[in-house]
């Protein structure tokens, strides 16, 4: 994640509050943001926390390469008009 995306998740939710919602402690989210990642089995449940504000490819596109890439399927946007016809080409 980069040093801006760290800044739109602190803007979005206090570390101490990240760190309830996730049952970890505050050190171990301070730790996060000082060395600038996540872990990768806690970053779709920040991206709930926060509904979805940042994305896991903001988090971490290291993991998760597509912008769209581990967003529920109810939230995403179609960006390629390709994919939106059905299996049989209609």
């Amino acid at each position: 994640m980069k040093g801006n995306d760290y800044d739109k998740l602190r803007t979005l939710i206090a570390q101490n509050a990240i760190a309830r919602n996730l049952g970890v402690t505050p050190q171990a989210v301070n730790q996060w943001f000082s060395k600038n990642t996540i872990p990768a089995r806690f970053v779709l449940r920040v991206c709930e926390v926060v509904a979805w504000k940042v994305t896991p490819h903001d988090l971490r596109p290291d993991l998760y390469p597509h912008p769209e890439d581990g967003i529920p399927d109810s939230l995403r946007k179609i960006s390629n008009p390709s994919l939106a016809h059905t299996e049989d080409g209609k």
